[in-house]
């Protein structure tokens, strides 16, 4: 099984892993093999300000396309899929999109796409958005991804 992506032009890597707690996340390990914790706040941070050069149901639309091919495990096809998506915005949103992918698999499609709809939709702030779902449960998420229809 897949367990890391390899990013074009010697970037380093993104892989699976653990953090202080114990609980799943995804690191950026550098040409060094330095691990270091992605931090969705970042990932948000880059999405937000897409937004002022391009409109957010484009993103969102094109987000939600790597969403619907996101299967269980990282797929190669869908490697390539996702960075030709991202393709379009610039190297750092292509590793956005890549972590997101990531994270698909990892912790579910709710969980992950909630936040940037309210980032997008909602007016959230970027720290609201890397928080909320902090203290809900797996039920409470899916009931309000449907409420919102975050899958369009």
């Amino acid at each position: 099984m897949i367990t890391s992506i390899e990013l074009k032009d010697g970037l380093g890597s993104l892989e699976y892993g653990t953090d202080a707690f114990e609980r799943p996340c995804i690191n950026y390990v550098n040409n060094q093999l330095e691990k270091q914790e992605v931090q969705l706040e970042d990932c948000y941070t880059i999405l937000k300000e897409l937004t002022e050069v391009y409109d957010a149901n484009e993103i969102y639309d094109n987000f939600l396309k790597i969403v619907d091919r996101t299967k269980k495990k990282i797929r190669k096809e869908d490697i390539l899929f996702v960075e030709k998506i991202g393709n379009q915005y610039g190297t750092k949103v292509e590793v956005v999109f890549l972590i997101l992918y990531m994270m698909l698999i990892q912790r579910g499609k709710e969980t992950v796409c909630l936040p940037i709809y309210y980032l997008f939709f909602e007016d959230y702030s970027i720290k609201q958005c890397a928080h909320m779902l902090d203290d809900m449960e797996e039920e409470s998420i899916r009931k309000l991804g449907k409420e919102k229809d975050i899958f369009g």
